[in-house]
């Protein structure tokens, strides 16, 4: 058994290495690439696998925990029966993959648990590495902001905003995460995880976490997260209230007044950009009437720029999913196939040639129909009914309706909810940070 200090290493790494470099290969193998994180996932499932046996203890979860690998590893077996009606076999195995990947990661996430003996200092250590991680992310970001350039990409995002190049689209910084809204639901999920477990810590730290999360999501444009972050708000004040000796309505307003702040912020977002608002005043001298039909072509394509059109192809991509789960008599196309519709472009709405579901829910829709979404109504009623039994119908409860309203909320956001490992070591750390909370709270009664 690893001594306290390499098991804290282990952890750090696992967890860094998930957030930041999963997407990066350390080397190619006949031409497939190995990666840091899943050298390290693998390495651990073995680990973890081997003591499980010798000690006896190997599926020895909690509630929560079953029910989460209960409910990826549903995918798992449900995916197979759609062997016969694959048409893309290719987008079949990664997406299998890739829940066989997200299964790991819960796994080897709830071992932790077990694997070190003094839960406080695994609580402790928890919440400084998410800290030093989130820290390290607002740091680069505000690198990217500083020096107009993306981490692995030959693009400035600031050409962009001084329209040197109109035909860049990306030019909100992302650090490591392929796009902003990406960034910005590793950076809310996680934050409302340590604003929720960690209400021991003082105010100050906590309202300094909400602000670098309010900042971050100001800096990624990301319109679908603004809800998210007034969210944030019940998880951040509710608990201080009672403690708070000063006047409630005053504090009321002063939330109020957040909150108002932020839901006017993301209307202010739907508004047309002023790239848009400056090739109408163009359009409008018909000296320079070809100049903003050229500028406009190139903004309306710009879904980043253009709201509208990043809503209206979200909308084709619901109805999409919706249409082949119609086409597949409710039973869903199976793993990987809706995606391989995007890309070959077979669909009956047109997305602009987006190649992503843009949402956890449409996926299974689409790829697993009925069967699929009986599955998903299954954790949703089970992880209901631990939290109600667990904490009744108190305060308590609020606050984790509103972490998994905030997840819910986000998992619009990734392009691809599945295959990212932060978003499953993100839903981990929930789980496992609830069972060391609630045997605490057990062990003090």
């Amino acid at each position: 058994m690893p001594n306290d200090k390499l098991k804290s290493v282990i952890l750090t790494l696992f967890f860094t290495l998930g957030v930041y470099t999963s997407a990066i290969n350390l080397f190619k193998l006949k031409g497939f690439s190995v990666y840091g994180f899943r050298v390290l996932l693998v390495a651990l499932v073995a680990y973890f696998i081997y003591v499980g046996f010798k000690e006896k203890k190997l599926l020895n979860f909690n509630k929560l925990e079953r029910l989460f690998l209960l409910f990826v590893g549903s995918y798992v077996v449900l995916g197979v029966f759609y062997l016969p009606v694959i048409t893309s076999k290719g987008f079949f195995v990664k997406e299998m993959f890739y829940w066989a990947i997200a299964l790991c990661i819960l796994f080897v996430t709830f071992k932790f648990r077990a694997f070190f003996e003094n839960k406080v200092e695994l609580k402790d250590l928890i919440y400084r590495v998410h800290l030093y991680l989130l820290a390290i992310i607002f740091v680069f970001v505000l690198f990217e902001m500083i020096t107009a350039y993306h981490f692995g990409m030959q693009v400035r995002f600031t050409d962009r905003l001084f329209k040197n190049d109109p035909n860049r689209i990306i030019y909100s910084p992302f650090f490591t995460f392929i796009n902003p809204n990406n960034l910005a639901f590793y950076t809310l999920t996680t934050t409302s995880l340590i604003l929720l477990f960690y209400r021991d810590k003082s105010f100050a730290s906590r309202l300094f976490m909400f602000c670098s999360a309010a900042l971050l999501l100001g800096i990624t444009e990301s319109r679908l997260n603004i809800i998210s972050l007034g969210l944030l708000t019940i998880i951040l004040v509710l608990p201080y209230l009672s403690k708070i000796k000063k006047d409630i309505v005053v504090i009321g307003s002063v939330v109020g007044v957040l909150v108002v702040s932020v839901f006017t912020t993301g209307i202010k977002q739907l508004e047309p950009s002023e790239e848009i608002l400056e090739y109408h005043r163009v359009k409008d001298s018909v000296e320079n009437a070809l100049l903003g039909e050229l500028e406009l072509d190139s903004l309306m394509q710009d879904s980043l720029v253009n709201p509208d059109k990043s809503a209206n192809i979200r909308v084709g991509i619901v109805k999409n999913s919706f249409n082949a789960m119609k086409e597949s008599n409710y039973l869903g196309l199976g793993p990987g196939q809706f995606k391989s519709k995007l890309v070959s472009e077979e669909l009956e709405y047109d997305v602009e040639g987006i190649q992503s579901p843009h949402g956890f829910l449409w996926k299974i829709v689409a790829n697993y129909g009925i069967p699929g979404l009986t599955l998903l109504l299954f954790l949703v009623v089970g992880w209901l009914s631990i939290l109600i039994k667990q904490f009744k119908f108190t305060l308590e409860l609020l606050y984790h309706l509103t972490f998994i309203a905030i997840l819910f909320i986000n998992s619009f956001g990734p392009s691809e909810f599945l295959m990212q490992a932060y978003v499953w070591t993100t839903i981990g750390l929930y789980v496992l940070l609830y069972g060391i909370t609630t045997s605490q709270q057990k062990n003090t009664q």
